[in-house]
């Protein structure tokens, strides 16, 4: 038997396990799968995943945004209107985000149970999570040190599979990202299709499609934009708090959405959401946000002397990101969109798990670590804490084996 026949020998025998310890242990196949990313089947493991956690995810309380795509999806099981009445309806309203409407109806047609509903959004979503994820194990290839794998673990929980709870914006933010990687690193001009489909999912998906735009149009100015980017850190909280009587900055096709955010009303709700949250809710966001740009800044100073260039197609994604948090941070006085910061971290840390590689020298800077390692492990602790409340325990110990003989939810929470 050749060495060639073994090898495709092992490699069947390890997805065979893998999916093997699927069916009782999905979280479990994930670890495994990403052991063997190099395998071609690996990130497929990882779709899976997703669409079983989708198709299991529990509502965790009342509050929860989901809630809302349940109460549309039971109102669409009853419509009786057709396809084109609904499309009609839509287009007649002037509204741009239809596409989890019209799936909504679209799937409601066939089945009156949400848990299928998930299912396919599940399924949608991991395609994207998890491409997106082995983007950056390929640019990263054999070269990861410990700080490369956390900020991948970073990139992963951002905008993570029980995120699905805010449906339109995380499933928004990781095709948007899809499209963008494409455009960068292989240059595939079909990565627009995807920067497109963004807002047709969330309407708030032209912001960053403008700032995208704006950055071609500029070009490659990194000591601009790093000036830019210091000056918004200092100025955000005196920028634009008094937008929602400006609205005029915003294309009249997304004003009426754009004011339902910055009402006086919808700010009030948002402060008394946050003076209700306890140390952890309030400020596990802001550590990653501090860790983010103190490794911009950082980054940025060791580089300027002529390493930034060096960097190849990284040095136009670190340009990009600093012009891109100069202009999103003078908006944080307007409520949820620090969730376009978030979006941005994801770009941050594809960033940082390639500078952070073992081809560069960062990763040994002890300093640093001691820095920025409390504050993401924070960060990740409590992202965690949140999926938990969502998460089904056939997620964690049982899967589709067991699935069939357990007709209650289990939330993972309730067990620890």
């Amino acid at each position: 038997m050749s060495n060639h026949t073994i090898h495709n020998t092992s490699k069947r025998v390890n997805l065979y396990f893998t999916i093997f310890v699927f069916l009782f242990s999905p979280i479990l196949s994930v670890i495994f799968s990403v052991g063997r990313w190099r395998e071609v089947w690996a990130k497929n493991i990882v779709w899976l995943f997703c669409s079983f956690y989708a198709y299991k995810f529990i509502i965790g309380n009342e509050g929860s945004d989901i809630n809302r795509y349940k109460a549309r999806f039971e109102t669409n099981t009853f419509s009786k209107l057709e396809l084109f009445e609904f499309l009609k309806i839509k287009i007649s309203s002037g509204a741009v985000d239809f596409f989890e409407p019209l799936f909504s109806f679209i799937v409601a047609s066939f089945t009156d149970n949400f848990n299928y509903y998930l299912l396919i959004i599940g399924s949608i979503f991991g395609f994207f999570y998890s491409r997106n994820i082995w983007s950056i194990l390929k640019n990263c290839k054999n070269n990861f040190s410990f700080l490369s794998w956390l900020s991948l673990l970073v990139f992963s929980l951002i905008y993570s599979i029980w995120d699905i709870n805010v449906l339109r914006f995380s499933l928004a933010a990781h095709i948007f990202y899809f499209g963008f990687s494409r455009l960068f690193f292989d240059k595939n001009k079909l990565g627009w299709i995807y920067l497109i489909i963004a807002p047709l999912i969330h309407f708030s998906f032209y912001i960053p499609i403008i700032i995208w735009i704006l950055y071609l149009v500029l070009g490659n100015k990194h000591k601009i934009y790093f000036i830019l980017f210091i000056i918004s850190i200092v100025s955000s909280d005196i920028v634009f708090k008094n937008l929602g009587s400006n609205l005029n900055i915003v294309p009249s096709a997304f004003e009426e959405k754009a004011s339902n955010y910055t009402g006086d009303e919808f700010i009030e709700k948002r402060e008394k959401i946050t003076l209700e949250k306890n140390f952890r809710g309030k400020y596990y966001q802001d550590s990653l946000k501090y860790a983010v740009f103190i490794l911009l800044i950082y980054f940025y100073i060791k580089l300027k002397n002529g390493g930034i260039n060096s960097l190849g197609v990284y040095y136009e994604w670190f340009s990009f990101i600093l012009l891109y948090f100069a202009i999103i941070n003078l908006f944080q006085g307007i409520p949820t969109m620090n969730r376009f910061l978030f979006l941005g971290y994801l770009f941050a840390f594809a960033l940082f798990a390639k500078l952070f590689t073992r081809k560069f020298i960062f990763y040994k800077n002890m300093e640093l670590k001691i820095i920025i390692i409390p504050l993401i492990v924070f960060f990740l602790l409590m992202k965690l804490r949140v999926g938990i409340e969502f998460t089904n325990i056939l997620v964690i110990f049982g899967g589709p084996f067991l699935s069939p003989f357990f007709e209650d939810e289990i939330l993972l929470i309730e067990l620890l």
